[in-house]
């Protein structure tokens, strides 16, 4: 019994160190999952920009955490770096620990052709006076 009482400060010093080092893995999962969002939203050619960006960003992460979104792009793509201020399990250890995570995303050129929502990439409507192809015609007893 005696050695237990000696081996308990060790043990639960141990155990609230694991719990900090899970806090840890649980601030970088949410500045990567941040990141993600605010490089997808701010690489979106109409509707998207920084400041959309950084909005999706917050809204990807726990609204508990302390998190800085910095969304900025550049020639093809858009890049957004989050830090996000690791919590402490302990209040009253300020460690001032942080963690900051980045995503690049290619921007959506939303006036090329084939791009999403254009309407002239594969897939799209041919127009008129194109084949649509065999058995798209009118079928039996239509008088076509």
């Amino acid at each position: 019994m005696l050695e237990f009482a000696g081996y308990l400060p060790i043990l639960l010093l141990i155990g609230l160190a694991a719990i900090q080092l899970g806090l840890v893995g649980y601030a970088a999962n949410q500045a990567g999952s941040g990141a993600r969002a605010a490089a997808r939203v701010g690489s979106q050619g109409e509707g998207g920009g920084a400041a959309a960006g950084e909005a999706a960003g917050h809204a990807a992460m726990d609204s508990g955490l302390e998190a800085d979104v910095d969304v900025g792009g550049g020639g093809e793509t858009t890049t957004a770096t989050v830090t996000v201020q690791v919590p402490t399990l302990l209040p009253f250890v300020d460690t001032k620990w942080t963690v900051e995570k980045s995503a690049t995303m290619p921007n959506d050129d939303a006036g090329s052709p084939g791009a999403p929502g254009t309407g002239s990439g594969p897939g799209s409507d041919p127009g008129p006076g194109s084949d649509p192809g065999p058995g798209t015609g009118p079928g039996p007893g239509t008088g076509g």
